[in-house]
């Protein structure tokens, strides 16, 4: 065959060697593209900082706390070539077992540290509570009662108010003889006459009878009426001899004594009682008697509702109601086993109520008396006698009260037994108390101008 040109054949043979060289060489920059950067970013670096010092935070932590992580030694125990293995073994068995009791006692001395703090707080809160109540009670009682006197200078008869249950705890004689030096006509005024047996009513009635005009009376009566028929009685006589004048009644007494329900109830009858009692007028609120002492004390737990909490050494107060009372009756009321002395009484006590000291049996015993939860009454005193000077002290009183008004006051008294208890059945007899002396020096203004 034909033979072809060299030249040509040697052309096409470099110009094809080229365009494979061309197409066997590699692109630099997609080289440098695929290669990965060995520069940081800045985001990566301040994340694996932040790492770090988190890392460093978190083993200090630990480290304060005690806590070692990690893999823990293994303890390699005591070769069993050492000297008194078996005695070592014991020792650090009894160091166990007293590590594992102290740290029992710890808990439980931690369980009684919570509960005395809790139980301190919780009488912070009681006493706080107490007190704050007292304040509203000081402010309620001042908002309640005039001054005594306001009560003394305005009112034509003043009616001083006995509980019947105790008439001695709530008399009050400085203010009696007051009373009749500047001529004042006053009445003893028996409240709370169906809670007392009739006998023992009518027995202290005869007994305030010989020392100043006394009539009894029950507010708190079904039938306020017949409870009060004899004070009604006394206000009809006594408005008859006024002389045709209005007759401006006031009440005095201590705390507890029944002043607010008695002013409520009376008024009510006098406004309905027809042209007899049309010229009694009362005054707009009561006065109360405050003792000198400030602090609570037996007349305040039987007659006026004080807390027992409150009251000072309640295991003395709590002895002094006990010696009061006719023991028999005591027993039979409390369902208690036979006492020869106060500790003795309250370690009954305890075991009735389930108190764990004898603190907190005597005041739980307070509280039962204080609540009323024990009918009582109080014997007549021994001196049924009066004396010269409490003859002429009653002769006073009459003379000011008007002889028609004592003598309704004495037909009131024949009527007595419709007020009183039928029976004094459950009912505790005891000793009678004692008077409470009140500061009069508030009143030293209050003289015989004010009388008229």
């Amino acid at each position: 065959g034909r033979r072809r040109p060299a030249g040509r054949t040697r052309g096409r043979a470099r110009g094809g060697s080229a365009a494979v060289r061309q197409s066997q060489m590699v692109n630099p920059g997609k080289v440098l593209k695929a290669r990965k950067s060995k520069r940081q970013s800045l985001h990566d670096k301040h994340k694996i900082a932040k790492k770090v010092r988190e890392h460093q935070r978190k083993i200090r932590r630990d480290a304060k706390r005690g806590i070692v992580k990690g893999r823990k030694k293994k303890d390699p125990g005591i070769p069993n070539s050492w000297p008194f293995k078996a005695q070592l073994i014991e020792e650090q068995r009894a160091q166990r077992e007293a590590q594992v009791l102290a740290m029992a006692d710890a808990r439980e001395a931690k369980k009684r540290e919570r509960a005395a703090a809790r139980a301190a707080d919780d009488a912070l809160q009681r006493a706080s509570q107490t007190a704050a109540r007292g304040r509203r009670d000081a402010k309620r009682k001042a908002a309640a009662f005039l001054p005594l006197h306001d009560v003394l200078a305005d009112a034509a008869l003043v009616l001083l108010l006995l509980d019947a249950r105790d008439p001695l705890a709530c008399r009050c004689e400085a203010l009696e003889a007051a009373l009749r030096e500047c001529d004042k006509p006053y009445a003893l005024v028996l409240t709370k006459a169906d809670l007392v047996p009739a006998a023992n009513l009518t027995a202290w009635l005869g007994w305030l009878g010989g020392r100043a005009p006394a009539l009894a009376v029950a507010a708190e009566a079904a039938d306020a009426a017949v409870g009060l028929a004899p004070l009604l009685a006394l206000l009809e006589a006594a408005t008859a001899s006024a002389g045709g004048r209005d007759l401006t009644v006031g009440l005095v007494g201590f705390d507890g004594v029944g002043k607010r329900s008695l002013l409520r109830s009376a008024r009510a009858l006098t406004e309905a009682g027809g042209p007899a009692l049309s010229r009694v007028a009362w005054l707009a609120k009561p006065a109360r008697l405050q003792p000198l002492s400030t602090s609570l004390g037996v007349n305040d737990v039987l007659l006026r509702k004080a807390t027992a909490e409150a009251v000072p050494q309640p295991e003395m107060a709590a002895a002094a109601v006990v010696e009061r009372c006719d023991r028999r009756a005591l027993l039979k009321h409390l369902q208690i086993a036979a006492f020869g002395t106060d500790e003795e009484f309250l370690a009954r006590f305890a075991a009735r109520v389930g108190a764990e000291t004898p603190r907190a049996a005597a005041v739980a015993a307070l509280r039962h008396w204080a609540r009323g939860e024990m009918p009582f009454f109080t014997r007549v005193a021994e001196d049924e006698t009066p004396t010269g000077e409490e003859q002429a002290a009653a002769a006073a009183a009459v003379a000011l009260l008007g002889v028609a008004a004592t003598k309704a006051v004495v037909r009131a008294a024949r009527g007595v037994a419709a007020l009183a208890r039928a029976e004094p059945e459950g009912c505790v007899a005891l000793a009678a108390g004692e008077a409470e002396e009140i500061d009069l020096s508030a009143e030293e203004e209050w003289g015989e101008a004010d009388a008229a």
